[in-house]
């Protein structure tokens, strides 16, 4: 097997580039761009100067950003005539790889900002491989497909990673719910009280666990609706009632009938009235 050629070696050059000779990213890697974070990097900028530089490709008598999209911009806002960019020769580095890198060590790329990103260079650059892809980002293939797997789950799931209520193990578990209705109230859960990976994953393997009401089969790919009621759902402690610290709240059984009417008269009184209901079988119930 022919060995593959390493890319060559690039040597780049610190300089003050104009702002009007740069052109943005071929693709940019943030899907949204804080307004006032800008404004206040743009102030900083006015105050000290562009402390760390961005990083440019000459092409055709002009420079591509590669990684700094957002210092230029502030530069922009600033009113800068130039700033200060590690300049490569066209065809030197390899940019994508460069931005991602850049995005994940210095300026928290969002997990689902970054599958969003990975799934344009996919199409656009990489004619639908994946091991291109992973080349170009220099990312080994667990991490790419991670990522790209998120495009693939729950979209409210990708929607709270993305808006940094949850993170990346955590909406991986989710997206291994069976059961949708359950999935979300859970989620909800742990966007309110907060809940680690492990955690999530204790409560879908005990959901999963639970026989399924008058046989209905749980919800499949499909189909996505549930057997189980899910709308204005919220973990609940059966002995204080609250709904906080849903992190330190786990799912406990206990047999209906005989045992519900003693915990619905131990309920009784502590708050004065019982809120376990039941029929034959079993149940599960939230508690600590």
């Amino acid at each position: 097997m022919a060995k593959r050629e390493s890319p060559r070696a690039a040597v780049p050059s610190l300089v003050d580039v104009p702002l009007g000779m740069i052109d943005e990213p071929a693709i940019a890697s943030r899907e949204v761009i804080d307004e006032q974070k800008l404004f206040d990097l743009a102030e900083s900028i006015k105050l000290v100067g562009v402390i760390q530089p961005i990083i440019l490709e000459r092409q055709n008598g002009r420079y591509r950003i590669h990684a700094g999209h957002r210092r230029w911009l502030a530069s922009t806002m600033a009113g800068m005539e130039t700033v200060r960019a590690i300049v490569y020769a066209e065809g030197t580095v390899t940019g994508e790889a460069l931005k991602l890198h850049e995005n994940l060590y210095r300026e928290d790329l969002n997990s689902g900002e970054e599958a969003a990103y990975l799934a344009t260079l996919l199409e656009t650059m990489c004619g639908g491989d994946v091991d291109r892809l992973c080349e170009l980002v220099r990312q080994k293939r667990a991490y790419v497909e991670d990522r790209l797997l998120l495009l693939t789950g729950d979209k409210t799931v990708l929607l709270a990673l993305k808006a940094g209520k949850i993170n990346l193990s955590v909406a991986k578990e989710f997206n291994r719910y069976k059961d949708a209705g359950m999935r979300h109230a859970h989620l909800e859960s742990a966007i309110q009280g907060g809940a680690s990976a492990r955690l999530v994953a204790e409560w879908r393997a005990k959901v999963e666990s639970l026989p399924e009401p008058d046989g209905l089969p749980l919800v499949s790919p499909e189909n996505q609706t549930s057997s189980r009621p899910a709308e204005n759902f919220r973990m609940r402690c059966v002995v204080c009632e609250s709904t906080e610290e849903v992190h330190q709240m786990e799912l406990t059984y206990i047999h209906r009938g005989l045992c519900t009417t003693l915990l619905q008269r131990w309920l009784e009184a502590i708050h004065g009235q019982g809120t376990i209901g039941g029929a034959n079988g079993s149940e599960a119930v939230a508690g600590r």
